[in-house]
């Protein structure tokens, strides 16, 4: 990641007249670089996270335990909050616990889950925007391949997985297709899907059909809280919430992970997708192979604990008869 820290995106804003010296800005903001793989075959698979997220518009501690789905929350909260918002707990042993927003009064917000059980007294939550596939592609940034109702585009894919459903979405100029407006499309009933989320922690599924290179910005705001990602059985796209990339142990995916033996068949397996379309295969490797608490490579026996997951990234995360979990990652760890 790029990153603006807070000092010097003051310094340039105060040189620019637009704030005073006197106000601190805190938030680390930022922007990353993604590239989408080519290939001179039909097509390209990548795998890419927004990482960064949209800005906090409301943090406060609550006024009482949340109760079933309802948290009240000191005056001051925007009404009218609707599902394109998320709300977050930001502290104790459910930092990182997240649902999607489904109203607001000025001092109360109902989400769409049932609020953890245990939690007792007041609790800290943050409340901000969905990442969408616009907010994270734009009006087509990447440059992928529109659909024009006749040949074959470039789409992105976004699984469901807890049905393995995919929704395939393509970029639709009116110009070329006779579409309403300029704008990304649900392809499987033609309603427009700029505002589809993109789930924290998850990532999306690029599939380029041309054997050119794309390189793409995304811009937003450093997570410095942990991230809850739900995990099912079979297959999940997970995404890195961390914004200058991080090891795969330092991820802490060699400890939350189900672990391969080397005899059961029951385990999760890391698939990270290559530019050239080949998969390299990690596992949580079971301490009683002799390399301990670590990541490894399936496919060379090698540790793999010190492998980055680079920022913007993505992976595909196979359940292999593990019942459903959650696992969480820390959040970023900003300079000072």
């Amino acid at each position: 990641m790029n990153r603006i820290s807070s000092i010097t995106f003051l310094a340039a804003l105060a040189a620019s007249g637009l704030v005073s010296a006197a106000p601190a800005y805190t938030t680390p903001v930022g922007y990353i670089t993604h590239t989408i793989a080519g290939n001179s075959g039909n097509s390209s698979d990548t795998y890419l996270s927004p990482t960064l997220v949209q800005p906090t518009i409301y943090a406060a501690a609550s006024t009482a335990t949340p109760t079933t789905n309802t948290v009240s929350l000191p005056t001051g909260v925007p009404t009218g909050l609707d599902s394109t918002y998320v709300l977050e707990i930001t502290s104790g042993t459910s930092e990182g616990w997240w649902s999607t927003i489904t109203s607001s009064t000025a001092t109360s917000v109902v989400v769409n889950d049932t609020f953890p059980t245990g939690l007792t007294g007041n609790i800290t939550v943050s409340i901000r925007k969905h990442n969408t596939v616009k907010t994270f592609l734009g009006a087509n940034a990447p440059g992928l391949t529109p659909f024009n109702g006749v040949t074959a585009s470039d789409e992105v894919q976004l699984l469901n997985p807890a049905t393995q459903a995919v929704t395939t979405i393509a970029y639709v100029p009116k110009a070329l297709s006779g579409a309403s407006e300029d704008g990304w499309y649900n392809l499987a009933n033609s309603s427009l899907a700029d505002n589809y989320i993109v789930e924290p922690g998850t990532a999306v599924k690029i599939k380029h059909r041309n054997s050119s290179t794309l390189t793409f910005v995304s811009s937003g705001v450093v997570k410095t809280t942990k991230t809850q990602v739900d995990v099912f059985t079979d297959t999940n796209w997970i995404g890195t919430t961390f914004a200058v990339g991080n090891t795969l142990n330092g991820m802490a995916l060699n400890t939350q992970l189900v672990t391969f033996n080397g005899q059961s068949q029951i385990y999760d397996e890391l698939q990270y997708v290559n530019a050239n379309q080949s998969v390299t295969p990690y596992a949580a490797l079971n301490p009683s192979l002799g390399l301990g608490q670590t990541m490894g490579n399936l496919a060379t026996s090698q540790d793999a604990g010190a492998v980055v997951f680079p920022e913007g990234s993505g992976a595909v995360l196979k359940r292999k008869g593990s019942a459903n979990s959650i696992i969480t990652f820390a959040g970023t760890t900003v300079g000072q």
